[in-house]
């Protein structure tokens, strides 16, 4: 932020003027980028620096638009930079081409360009003529809306000062609030007169359909000067008449020699208050002149201004998209109503994002003798004016922005100019906001009110309808003098007929009266009469139900209906007096019905509510016993309609006692384990509804036989192992081939039953080169030699080394249960599909005793290659019981594919997929499971095994 000390240019007033006045008037103009300290900057511009606008991004690079004269001065003070556009009059016009070939197709529009708006000949502006010839045809188009345009006088060139009002009765001049547009100061800023001329055909060709344009321009006079500098703007056309002429001052004759004065600096209101804020130069860009009001313009301007009375002004400059407000003639502002300023700016630059202070905070330079600074100030021979000076254009549009540029341009004005044209006037506005139907026959019209005049105004705000169903309607809202941008919620009360029809839309008209022009909103509102809601059915029996319903306001009295879900119409109304539920009987069992109720007070049903009655809870029928073996059976019935769930129960036929198989089942079918083999079973069944339970069906089923149990010991490559079969397998012979000499048939026929343990005894002639606590259990429980891994076992025993070990392990009934046959190797071996050679396991001796036949079997085993074996720490499986998915936890990647099986206890297998995933994690989809137990078995490339046993809830 740029400040200057008047003391500075005490001293260096004479080197400044001996500068300036060596140039002359005929200079070129740059467009210039330039590093440069804010300490370097200052001191420049106060030895003769004249850049009229530039922008200073970071307080670092400096980009403007600036003569010869400054050229020199950043060459002087050894100030590097660079040409963006050199000889702008002569190389502008190229540059803007290249931008309006370039220009974007999306420019952001406020309003649709107004049918009448067109683009100029003189480089997409006007030339003077042409703005004539537009203002006559706005009048010639608009005759009730815009006078014909009048000479405020004439320039000293005779070129004269138009201007034209806009308002509902142009050619009279009524009491309103008057509004001062003007434009062009200096000559080389046409984009304030093309905003302008876009702005009032906007107004002019929206006065009829929008209702915001038609109350401002009913209750406001607004007075327009396009070109308040004809002379320097036909000087500008003359020399450059294919546009980017930069010539800024007028055309006055100075003493010197020289041409112009700044009519922006020649202002009375501190006027030549010091030589930063304007120039007693003659040849310099912000010459003030040689007294206040010397110019023909600003002379003009002053007697226009007091003959009036503006509210409010705007005086359209370019370029910075900035919006200055007074004071600019101090470094730091002293307006008193600053506060009030930046709330109006506030406003004003919402939409266009604008930079708003005074022209310290903006431009970075000081101005006295401003126009906009003497409307404020000046408040003796005119009332005070709330003038602000809008900077259109960034820096890349300068002083002539592109011919494609000037539309999207007018829009960065469009709301700013309609924002200031209603602070300036009396023009509040009422916002509906309330609910538009109404359930009762008393309402209100809730509104939103908002001033925005920045001068004391008085609103009156009523309510109105012309439909016949309105009663009354309440009394009207004054407002007196509301503070500016001020909002405050009402509502006006109104009544309503009571035979008004339900459904009915009534229109309400909101009219805000500011004393000049009433405007009106239209307010629809439906009349729906309130309905019972919350409605709710309890108590549903087989032939019975009860409706409940929420109470309505000023209802006592409601009435019932109902019928068959399949029915077309409802049945009779039924009264319900002085309660909020009813309860229906005699309805049909296991029937959809549909009911709804309404109050005494309004026609209009609540919304349909359905329920279904019970049915009576039959016993299951069809009972079937299927999958029977000697210790398991699959128990089915058919579905019972209106059950919930089922209960299940068996015992055996001899015993009096009852064992629960399956309390709420939801199936129609369940498995019964742990049975006894050739024993009779009873079974039986019942349905649970939720109109109660039915009685039990009962049926019967016998168990298989145990089959004999025979040992199969056999010693492959590298392992040796035995096997227990329960199906009867029958005489083996062993005496040849691989197996040769380790198998005994005649001596294994004990029979044992499924579901018992199975004890086998190392005798004092086992001996082992490693010692050997643990052995580990297969089980094959449908026969077809795939085998389910049971764990390991331990053996009992007291031995802690390799050699002779004696002791017992045993096969829990647990891991017995439902099995068809069973292997047994040693803790580290690996396990055949069938008594065939395999590949995998220790180095032992051993000889085995199994006292369960008495029979003696010697094996030896040579082998290499011990495999790790998993154990419970390296392996789990989460959460058991399972839900719908199994998640296995290993301790490591598997870099191979896992192959999975999931078999049932009764042997069947219900998933089988090969796991190519690389993780430590894999997860198993178990929805389609049944609940019961399962055993996971995991096999791995290197052979590694590993069975757990989870349950399925």
């Amino acid at each position: 932020m740029k400040t200057f000390l008047p003391k500075i240019f005490c001293l260096l007033f004479f080197n400044v003027l001996v500068f300036t006045n060596s140039f002359g008037q005929n200079q070129k103009y740059h467009r210039i980028s330039a590093s440069i300290t804010p300490q370097k900057l200052e001191f420049m511009m106060a030895n003769g620096l004249e850049a009229d606008h530039f922008s200073y991004e970071n307080k670092l690079v400096f980009t403007g638009e600036v003569s010869d004269s400054d050229v020199a001065i950043f060459k002087k003070n050894k100030v590097k930079f660079v040409y963006l556009i050199k000889d702008l009059e002569k190389n502008l016009a190229k540059h803007n081409l290249e931008i309006d070939k370039k220009a974007s197709k999306n420019a952001k529009v406020n309003v649709t360009t107004p049918v009448n708006f067109a683009l100029g000949t003189y480089a997409g502006y006007y030339t003077f003529a042409q703005m004539q010839t537009i203002l006559d045809q706005m009048r010639a188009l608009f005759p009730n809306l815009i006078t014909a345009k009048s000479n405020l006088g004439n320039t000293v060139n005779g070129n004269p000062m138009l201007f034209v009002k806009i308002s509902d009765n142009p050619d009279v001049d009524e009491a309103e609030p008057e509004i001062f547009f003007n434009a062009l100061h200096h000559a080389r800023e046409p984009i304030g007169m093309s905003q302008m001329i876009f702005f009032m055909w906007h107004i002019l060709e929206n006065y009829n359909t929008d209702a915001d344009i038609k109350t401002l321009v009913n209750s406001t006079e607004l007075y327009l000067v396009p070109c308040v500098n004809p002379d320097g703007y036909i000087y500008n056309q003359t020399t450059t008449p294919n546009g980017g002429g930069l010539w800024r001052k007028n055309r006055r004759s100075n003493s010197g020699g020289s041409f112009g004065a700044d009519l922006n600096r020649n202002y009375g209101y501190k006027w030549a208050f010091d030589n930063s804020g304007s120039s007693p130069t003659q040849s310099s860009e912000t010459y003030r002149g040689p007294s206040a009001f010397s110019e023909n313009e600003t002379k003009i301007m002053r007697d226009f201004c007091n003959a009036h009375n503006f509210s409010v002004s705007m005086d359209f400059h370019a370029y910075g998209n900035y919006c200055i407000y007074p004071y600019g003639h101090v470094a730091t502002n002293n307006n008193p109503e600053i506060p009030l300023f930046q709330q109006m700016s506030t406003f004003l630059t919402a939409k266009n994002g604008f930079v708003f202070g005074n022209s310290q905070q903006t431009l970075a330079y000081l101005i006295n003798g401003g126009g906009s600074e003497w409307r404020y100030g000046e408040q003796t021979t005119k009332p005070k004016t709330y003038a602000f000076l809008p900077e259109i254009g960034t820096s890349t549009d300068g002083f002539w922005p592109a011919s494609s540029r000037i539309i999207p341009l007018s829009n960065t004005t469009i709301e700013m100019n309609k924002k200031i044209f209603k602070m300036g006037t009396s023009f509040g506005k009422a916002t509906p906001n309330g609910s538009t139907t109404l359930s009762s026959t008393n309402g209100s019209i809730a509104y939103s009110f908002q001033n925005f005049s920045v001068k004391p105004a008085t609103y009156t705000v009523t309510i109105g309808s012309t439909s016949p169903y309105v009663s009354s309607v309440g009394s009207a809202k004054t407002y007196t003098s509301p503070a500016l941008l001020a909002t405050q919620q009402d509502n006006i009360a109104f009544t309503l007929d009571p035979s008004t029809p339900v459904g009915t839309i009534i229109n309400f008209d909101l009219v805000v009266d500011n004393g000049l022009s009433p405007q009106t909103t239209t307010v629809a509102i439906t009349y729906n009469c309130a309905v019972p809601n919350t409605l709710s059915t309890s108590g549903i029996g087989l032939n019975a139900a009860t409706l409940n319903w929420a109470a309505v306001a000023g209802s006592s009295n409601y009435y019932i209906s109902f019928k068959e879900n399949s029915a077309s119409t409802y049945g009779a109304e039924v009264l319900v007096s002085g309660a909020t539920n009813y309860t229906l009987a005699g309805l049909a069992e296991g029937t959809a019905y549909n009911w709804r109720v309404r109050s005494e007070t309004c026609s209009s049903y609540s919304t349909v509510v359905n329920f279904t009655t019970l049915v009576t809870c039959t016993a299951p029928i069809n009972l079937t016993s299927t999958n029977i073996t000697n210790v398991a059976a699959t128990v089915n019935w058919a579905t019972v309609v209106g059950a919930n769930n089922y209960t299940v129960e068996y015992k055996l036929a001899s015993s009096g006692t009852w064992i629960n198989a399956a309390t709420a089942t939801t199936l129609t079918n369940i498995n019964i384990s742990g049975l006894t083999a050739s024993s009779i079973y009873d079974w039986q069944v019942r349905a649970n509804c939720t109109s109660g339970q039915s009685g039990f069906s009962t049926a019967q089923f016998t168990t298989i036989g145990a089959p004999p149990l025979t040992y199969c010991a056999s010693k492959g490559n590298n392992i040796a192992y035995m096997w227990i079969d329960y199906v009867g397998l029958g005489s083996i012979n062993r005496s040849s081939g691989a197996d040769a000499g380790y198998y005994n048939a005649t001596a294994l026929s004990t029979n044992a039953a499924r579901g018992s343990s199975q004890t086998i005894t190392f005798s004092s002639g086992f001996t082992s080169t490693i010692y050997r606590q643990y052995w580990r259990v297969w089980i094959d429980y449908n026969n077809n030699g795939l085998f389910t891994d049971a764990g390991e076992q331990a053996v009992s025993t007291n031995a802690s080394t390799a050699g002779n070990l004696t002791g017992t392990f045993t096969i829990p009934s647990t891991a017995v249960l439902g099995a068809t046959r069973m292997r047994i190797a040693s803790k580290n071996g690996s396990y055949p599909t069938s008594c065939q050679a395999f590949t995998y396991g220790e180095v032992e001796d051993f000889t085995i005793n199994i006292t369960a036949s008495g029979a003696r079997l010697n094996g030896e085993i040579s082998a290499t290659n011990e495999q790790p074996e998993l154990t419970e720490s390296s392996l789990k499986i989460a959460p058991n019981p399972v839900g719908d998915f199994l998640q296995i936890i290993l301790d490591k990647d598997e870099l191979e594919p896992i192959k999975i099986k999931i078999n049932s206890t009764n042997g069947q297998t219900f998933i089988k997929e090969t796991n190519t995933a690389q993780s430590k994690s894999i997860q198993i989809n178990t929805k389609s499971l049944q609940s019961g137990f399962y055993f996971l078995n995991l096999e791995f490339a290197d052979r590694r095994n590993k069975t757990l046993k989870f349950f399925k809830e």
